[in-house]
């Protein structure tokens, strides 16, 4: 009886501290923490029923779930190819996106949902994606790019706009640094990945690609007006360089 009031104890001791760990963390930790603490709950919970000898039922889990899989997985492998193909068709058909790159961030938008994601490349962060970040964390980054670099402070702007309108940023007041968007420097390798395009897309796949974009990114649809500019300016040089 003592044995089992104390065990019971411990478990909501545990359960408490880690329930105080989950509210301390930043909203965009907090599904990995969710995932993670309920891995050790199961876990916790198979080794309880073992040693208990409570887990004759998940023996016969087991022993059923084997035979399942020993007929998927040879299938699975047979579909693999296949899988792959349609896979490689589905992107040939503007499932994907574009994508823009400057010294500290990289985006990637989506033409199907209009969604922007991004990824810091270096410095502050690095390494991780902006939606694992809080707001003080993107605020940081829109001080420290205003700073050093116009072409991340302004990514990183279009990324909060689209992203995360509810939140205030101080945007300190647009440094002088980051003025709009280039002109006439772009690449012709970065219109492509702009618009999502393999190099030698005929005309007809450069507008398709950026009649789906702007339909998303437009400034009156929600979007941003620097992306706007940016895909605007991918789709007048392949065209032009087309002609």
């Amino acid at each position: 009886m003592i044995i089992r009031l104390l065990f019971a104890i411990i478990v909501v001791i545990a359960i408490s501290y880690a329930l105080s760990r989950f509210r301390r963390q930043p909203a965009a930790e907090r599904r990995k923490l969710a995932i993670k603490l309920g891995l050790y709950g199961l876990a916790f919970g198979i080794l309880v029923l073992v040693a208990t000898g409570r887990a004759h039922w998940l023996t016969a889990l087991v022993a059923g779930i084997i035979p399942f899989f020993s007929r998927i997985v040879p299938l699975a492998i047979k579909l693999l190819p296949f899988l792959r193909q349609f896979q490689q068709q589905r992107m040939q058909n503007g499932a994907g996106g574009g994508t823009l790159q400057s010294r500290y961030l990289k985006l990637q938008l989506d033409r199907n949902s209009g969604r922007v994601s991004g990824q810091v490349l270096a410095g502050l962060f690095a390494g991780k994606a902006l939606d694992e970040l809080d707001q003080d964390e993107l605020q940081q980054l829109v001080h420290h790019y205003g700073r050093e670099d116009p072409e991340s402070f302004r990514l990183l702007q279009a990324y909060l706009q689209q992203q995360h309108r509810e939140w205030s940023f101080n945007y300190g007041g647009e440094s002088r640094n980051a003025g709009a968007a280039r002109g006439g420097d772009m690449s012709v390798r970065e219109a492509h990945e702009i618009l999502g395009l393999d190099e030698g897309a005929s005309e007809q796949e450069i507008l398709a690609a950026h009649k789906k974009l702007m339909q998303r990114l437009h400034p009156d649809r929600g979007g941003s007006n620097y992306l706007a500019v940016k895909v605007n300016q991918a789709k007048d040089l392949l065209v032009r360089r087309g002609r």
